[in-house]
C-alpha cells in the first residue's frame, strides 16, 4: 500500500512539473501579447510574486537576497 501511495505522489509531482512549464509559458505569452496594459501588468506581477523578489506585505524589493537577520548583516 505504501508503494502505491508513493507512486501516486510521484505521478502527481510529475504532472505538476509539466503543468508548471505550461503555466509559465502562458504567463509569458500574456505578458508579451496581452490586449491591455493592465492584463500585461497583472501577468508580470504574478511572475514577480512567484519569484519571491518582492514582499507583498511591504512592496519592498530584494526579498531573499543576502542576509535576512540582524546577526546576518553584522559586519
Amino acid at each position: 500500500m505504501m508503494v502505491a501511495i508513493l507512486d501516486n505522489l510521484e505521478s502527481s509531482r510529475d504532472k505538476l512539473h509539466a503543468l508548471f512549464a505550461t503555466a509559465t509559458s502562458t504567463i509569458e505569452d500574456i505578458m508579451i501579447n496581452g490586449d491591455s496594459d493592465s492584463v500585461r501588468l497583472k501577468a508580470a506581477q504574478s511572475v514577480l510574486d512567484a519569484s519571491g523578489v518582492q514582499v507583498p506585505q511591504t512592496g519592498l524589493w530584494g526579498w531573499s537576497v543576502g542576509p535576512q537577520t540582524a546577526q546576518g548583516v553584522e559586519v
